[in-house]
């Protein structure tokens, strides 16, 4: 029976107090939920209930997002906060079947790939890129200006959470603004803690620096692309998947945020996915 609500605990995981939605204790496999950067696991909870009769699931709040409080100001680059993830992982017991992200969640995604060595991973509207030209320097720039300054987190999270402010965010991002999205992104961006998580990671994130080289990353990936995402080009997602030994490029209906408007459609895709791998494994060698 799938539940109506998802199980959310606590766990003190080194350096972070992490919010953890956690359903499914036992199962004999285990799905990791990684949510990109601004959002939180709630973000990935439609999805993961449709999963959760199969799969114990597994979708931490990131550090600084949502209701998880970071133990350290400097643990929010892509490496140091894969390495958390794993450490969150081991501390939760988990041996991971599979891991879902989402835009900066995928890249942590990949940055797991060796330590949590999954049968595959799905990504969706996976941020893998770096910015190009002016955006390179200016919103890195800006976003370590921002989180520098004492009360820039709280001025933002004023302005940014009223309703027409997160509507143009949601429209901004191919998304149609429901009463349940506006709600949700409205009680993020009114959070003055959530905003500084977002501004830290923006300014600590380094592709270059920190994204595993894609070629060396051996594990089946799936990729999908939202149609109508203007966030994450079409373009960028098939060059990653032309650049993984085993990329699968998908392009499919959607915004940036299509898990959270179409959660049913995206579950059946990595329940697909998942059951194409173990079929391929099962298969004997000829």
């Amino acid at each position: 029976m799938t539940p109506a609500k998802l199980g959310r605990r606590r766990v003190a995981s080194d350096p972070h107090d992490w919010l953890v939605i956690d359903e499914g204790e036992g199962k004999a496999e285990t799905l990791l939920f990684l949510h990109g950067a601004g959002s939180s696991a709630s973000s990935m909870e439609g999805m993961m209930r449709d999963l959760s009769g199969r799969y114990r699931v597994i979708a931490p709040d990131l550090p600084g997002h949502g209701s998880t409080r970071a133990g350290r100001r400097d643990r929010f680059g892509l490496k140091s906060m894969a390495e958390d993830c794993a450490t969150l992982v081991e501390t939760l017991g988990a041996d991971i079947a599979g891991i879902v992200g989402h835009s900066a969640g995928a890249a942590i995604a990949l940055a797991l790939d060796a330590r949590l060595t999954p049968r595959g991973h799905v990504l969706i509207n996976p941020a893998l890129e770096p910015f190009k030209g002016v955006s390179a320097w200016l919103f890195p720039g800006m976003a370590r200006a921002l989180s520098a300054l004492p009360f820039a987190s709280a001025g933002l999270s004023l302005g940014l959470g009223r309703p027409a402010a997160v509507t143009q965010l949601l429209l901004a991002n191919g998304a149609t603004p429901s009463d349940e999205l506006v709600d949700r992104y409205r009680a993020l961006a009114g959070s003055s803690r959530h905003i500084d998580g977002t501004l830290s990671m923006m300014a600590q994130w380094d592709l270059t620096r920190d994204l595993p080289p894609l070629a060396g990353i051996r594990t089946p990936v799936l990729l999908l692309s939202g149609e109508n995402d203007p966030t994450v080009p079409t373009g960028s997602v098939r060059r990653a998947a032309g650049e993984l030994p085993h990329g699968e490029f998908r392009a499919i209906p959607g915004g940036h945020l299509v898990q959270e408007e179409n959660p049913g459609f995206i579950a059946e895709t990595v329940e697909a996915f998942l059951d194409t791998l173990d079929a391929d494994r099962a298969r004997p060698a000829l």
